[in-house]
């Protein structure tokens, strides 16, 4: 997942970053912007969930690894006077001839008057980026599900598909079966970028709606985050109405408020006090809560003549106990007035 997110300062932005990479079992995760003045391990057990356990931070040139290809994640200066200087660092940064690369990230430039909502375009910048991609040997893989990757959050917005994803031949036959798609922008004005090595990603074929999902926090996450997909791409083909506007501004930001409403509820759930945020992540939590639901259950109770250990079975031998202790109603002659 390549994504641009800013604000991860915040605890709960970051976990909302956990919870959309961990729905779409991400494997490799690369954030833009962020915001972070240090990284630490804590901040990394937040970001990465159960499944992402260590993170690089400005990625060493010519360095080799024992990865089957090379990976590259770029943030895209916004002064044009030095773009002309990012497109030839871009160029140098290539591996040998011959090797894997893939290269995401958010470029801040468009090479097609199609990858923009308008026509306000910088021609000569398009050009250059255009002879970079040539002079590297990359091919652009194009996102099935958006045309475009961010919008400036207005009533009337300028569209632009600025976060992309290159491969050069080598990385493309080595993945032949890979398709990119997008997911909700959630917390961010960018969307998400999910490339996967399948026909499409993982996506629940069915939805049927539950009476406690209004109750569960982390549901109206997920909800927030489809329902907020759905009006991005709608909007890439016409105009929101004011309604619709209004509604995918108040999930955007309700969507933070919560993940901060799951996470202090999984702490809670855990009755962890002496840990600070950010100390553990989630797993950690959801572990103290499995430890006390297997503490406090009851496997069995023994009655005089059986031993129950289905739940109707206790339920029914708990019911039979406490009508024999309290006994049993009896009609009475008189009443109190």
């Amino acid at each position: 997942m390549s994504w641009n997110v800013r604000g991860l300062n915040s605890s709960a932005r970051r976990f909302a970053v956990k919870e959309l990479a961990e729905s779409h079992r991400t494997c490799i995760l690369c954030l833009q912007e962020t915001k972070l003045e240090a990284w630490s391990t804590e901040i990394v057990r937040e970001l990465g969930g159960s499944t992402l356990d260590s993170c690089a931070v400005l990625p060493a040139m010519g360095t080799t690894s024992n990865c089957s290809f090379w990976l590259t994640t770029v943030y895209g200066l916004v002064d044009d006077a030095l773009k002309d200087s990012f497109l030839a660092e871009l160029v140098q940064a290539a591996p040998p001839a011959g090797q894997p690369l893939l290269i995401n990230g958010d470029f801040n430039i468009i090479h097609k008057a199609r990858d923009k909502s308008n026509l306000n375009l910088n021609r000569r910048i398009m050009g250059q980026f255009r002879r970079a991609i040539d002079t590297a040997g990359l091919k652009e893989i194009k996102c099935k599900n958006r045309r475009f990757t961010w919008t400036n959050e207005r009533t009337n917005p300028t569209m632009v598909s600025i976060d992309k994803v290159f491969c050069n031949i080598e990385w493309d036959n080595l993945f032949p079966s890979h398709m990119l798609m997008a997911a909700s922008t959630a917390c961010s004005d960018h969307c998400p970028l999910l490339l996967a090595d399948a026909a499409v990603p993982n996506w629940k074929a069915t939805f049927r709606y539950e009476s406690y999902w209004p109750r569960d926090a982390k549901i109206q996450f997920h909800l927030a985050a489809k329902i907020i997909l759905r009006l991005d791409i709608a909007q890439e083909k016409r105009q929101l109405t004011t309604v619709e506007f209004n509604l995918r501004k108040q999930l955007k930001q309700r969507i933070v408020g919560l993940a901060a409403i799951e996470r202090a509820r999984k702490r809670q759930a855990a009755r962890i006090t002496w840990l600070q945020a950010g100390d553990a992540r989630t797993a950690f939590f959801q572990a103290k809560i499995n430890v006390r639901r297997r503490k406090n259950f009851i496997h069995s109770l023994q009655t005089d003549s059986h031993t129950a250990t289905s739940h109707a079975d206790k339920a029914a031998a708990a019911h039979d106990h406490f009508v024999n202790l309290l006994g049993t109603k009896r009609d009475r002659g008189c009443a109190i007035n």
